[in-house]
């Protein structure tokens, strides 16, 4: 998976496995990271991969904001990564995702946005209100006409956009930073069909908005070139 990202020209990767407050303490987590991360970096060792770097996508949950989450948060980057569940938009998610944030003096990361429904304008508009928040799009959703008309709304407001793959194996959740390309860059005859609603969003200005983006968060860590989420 590492060598797909390097061809795909990743030069980093936030490795960011999913942390579920209600069935393991902040400390097991970390630890079990440690050891995943030490096994993959002695594996990877004198092969030319991306670097790896530790984080963690944070599952939303009442009372989140009590918890010491010292560490989970993006590599050396202040920010911390937070995911929906599978339910609908809910009243505290806003309140849990703030006093975090605050708690550990990070901003908030949403991640992939596309892969909710009922992520509409009203709920991205609450999310809005966030300190320096960040909407993280997956590659594949791209495609899909109504994350496009989400991006649409957050480009006219200015919002802090960056991509990921949100990649799992090499299989049915591959690495897909090409759909990216070929969205911004135009589709190949084989890749035409999945663009169709091209006109709903402008593809320059995504792009120019998510470079922006993703070098306004290298600068919030270290100063760094060409880095893509």
């Amino acid at each position: 998976m590492l060598a797909l990202l390097r061809a795909q020209g990743i030069g980093a990767v936030y490795a960011t496995p999913h942390f579920y407050a209600d069935t393991v303490a902040p400390e097991g987590f970390l630890a079990a990271r440690e050891r995943a991360y030490g096994e993959l970096t002695a594996a990877a060792a004198g092969r030319p991969l991306p670097e790896i770097r530790p984080g963690a996508e944070i599952l939303l949950a009442k009372g989140l904001s009590s918890l010491d989450l010292t560490g989970l948060s993006m590599g050396d980057l202040p920010y911390m990564l937070f995911e929906f569940g599978g339910c609908e938009f809910r009243p505290w998610f806003c309140s849990e995702i703030d006093k975090t944030a605050s708690k550990h003096a990070v901003f908030p990361i949403i991640a992939h946005i596309d892969r909710f429904p009922w992520l509409g304008v009203r709920e991205l508009s609450e999310l809005m209100r966030l300190d320096r928040v960040v909407f993280q799009v997956n590659c594949e959703g791209l495609s899909d006409r109504f994350t496009q008309k989400k991006l649409a709304f957050l480009l006219e407001k200015g919002q802090k956009i960056v991509l990921g793959s949100d990649a799992h194996n090499v299989s049915d959740r591959a690495p897909d930073f090409h759909l990216a390309s070929a969205f911004f860059e135009g589709p190949s005859p084989v890749e035409h069909k999945l663009f169709s609603h091209r006109p709903l969003l402008d593809p320059a200005a995504l792009k120019e908005a998510v470079l922006r983006s993703s070098g306004h968060l290298a600068e919030s860590g270290r100063e760094e070139s060409g880095l893509l989420f």
